[in-house]
Formats: C-alpha cells, structure tokens, sequence
C-alpha cells in the first residue's frame, strides 16, 4: 500500500470535515477539486452533521499546587429550530475550584467521565452534559489513629465490566508516622448507579489481602483492575510495592510484592 497519498474520501470524512470553517475558506484556494469539494452541497451537509471536537483540560500552577482550574471548550447547545453551526465555548467545570487554597487533583478519566477530588469530596463530572456529581465523603470514625499516628484516605475511580458499573474507591489506612507501620487498612467501594446508593465495604480475600498505606498518586484502571502504589510494612523492611484491586461484587483481590531493583 502507498502511503505517499491519503485517498479524497479519508481527507474528507475524517479530516476536512472537523476542521473550523475558517480553514476551510483557506483550502479552498489549494485547487479547483478543493473548491469545488468544499463548496458542495454533500460536503454542507456532512459538515454539518459530523459532532464538533471537545477539549478537556486541567490547568495548575507550577508554584501553587492548590491554585487549580478544570475548562472544557464545547459547542454550545445546538438550536433545533435552524440548522446554523454552533460557536465553541470556554467554561470552568466548577467554579469553586478557584477558592483559595482548597486545591483538587484528578484520579482519572474512564467511559467518558472525568473523577477528581475535590476538598476530600470525590466528584463525577459528564463533560457531555456538564453535570457534576458530588459523592458524599467516607466517614472513618471508628478508625482510631493512636498518639504518633496518621490517617490516609485515597480514592480511585474504575469500572466493572462485569456488571457493567463504574465503581470508585476509597482506600482508608491508619499508620504510625515515624516508621509508617500499618496500623489498620480499610477499603471501600462506591457504586456509581441510579437510585440511592452509599459506601459499601470490600469483601477481602485473606489471605492475599495485605494492610498497606496507599501512596499520594493516582491510580490506573486497565481492563476492570485498579492499580496503585503502596507501602506494605515498615520503611526499614518494607519495599514499594504495585497493589492491584478488580472490584467484582464487591470483592477486593489484591496481588503480592513486586520489588524495585
């Protein structure tokens, strides 16, 4: 296959036909085919109907993490009544991230949903109809953290392929902050559904399951399993580990070491 040349019909149904229309006044000038391609009515028509691009972005500062702001650039809501095109616009996914010192970070983006948390608040955003959800926060008061001690809560976003869910998680652990010795661990699971839903804790599988402190980084989903750091024990004897979660009914499994030569 030569690949020197892309044939008519690529350049135009994938191509031409998302780019602005001021680039296509300006391809018009390229040759009569171009022309004569751009100004007919198949063209108009198929412009027309193919969704303009979005964008998503999450904008930080460098020298103030807390200082966040989440954009998004989509067309705005189309007019049923006529068939003109619509004009892009800019607007801040929540406007409360620009509050002073009560930064967020995002956890990830799976199916089309954005997760991020927000002020210890994990929140659900659909960049496709601009609706945000804020999941209530995961109370862990019988979770006592002894003089010296320190509390952790994580949260990961993932999704159930089996029940076809998604599903975010909240990762509690209490450890001892001079050695960070685990103290308890706890992890539960959200389901993201209609109707009332609530936390609910994992069911875990011992033996595999190992008390451990998860670490300040955002996890990964990767066909149905939630991967995340870790540390499993004491520093002087423990490594850091990758700690891997598939959330099927509620179940947590959890897989062993994986040392860092």
């Amino acid at each position: 296959m030569d690949f020197t040349e892309l044939p008519m019909e690529l350049i135009m149904e994938e191509i031409l036909t998302r780019l602005p229309v001021k680039s296509l006044m300006r391809f018009m000038c390229v040759s009569k085919l171009w022309l004569t391609l751009i100004s007919s009515r198949y063209f108009t028509h198929r412009f027309l109907t193919v969704p303009s691009p979005r964008l998503y972005m999450c904008l930080w500062d460098v020298n103030n993490y807390l200082d966040t702001e989440i954009l998004s650039s989509a067309p705005q809501a189309a007019n049923t009544t006529t068939t003109t095109t619509t004009t892009p616009s800019a607007f801040l996914v929540d406007h409360d991230l620009t509050t002073p010192r009560m930064g967020s970070h995002i956890l990830q983006n799976l199916g089309g949903f954005m997760c991020y948390v927000y002020w210890n608040k994990p929140r659900i955003y659909n960049p496709a109809t601009r609706q945000l959800v804020t999941l209530p926060f995961k109370k862990s008061d019988h979770m006592i953290v002894p003089p010296g001690g320190k509390k952790i809560v994580r949260y990961y976003f993932g999704y159930d392929a089996l029940n076809h869910k998604y599903k975010v998680v909240s990762s509690i652990s209490v450890h001892l902050k001079q050695n960070m010795e685990v103290i308890s661990s706890e992890n539960w699971v959200f389901v993201l559904e209609g109707g009332v839903c609530s936390w609910k804790k994992a069911a875990l599988t011992s033996p595999d399951f190992c008390p451990h402190v998860p670490c300040k980084m955002e996890g990964l989903c990767i066909d149905g399993v939630i991967y995340y750091m870790a540390l499993l024990g004491p520093v002087a004897e423990a490594e850091n580990n990758i700690v891997g979660g598939i959330y099927t009914k509620l179940k947590y499994l959890q897989w062993g070491h994986m040392d860092w030569d």
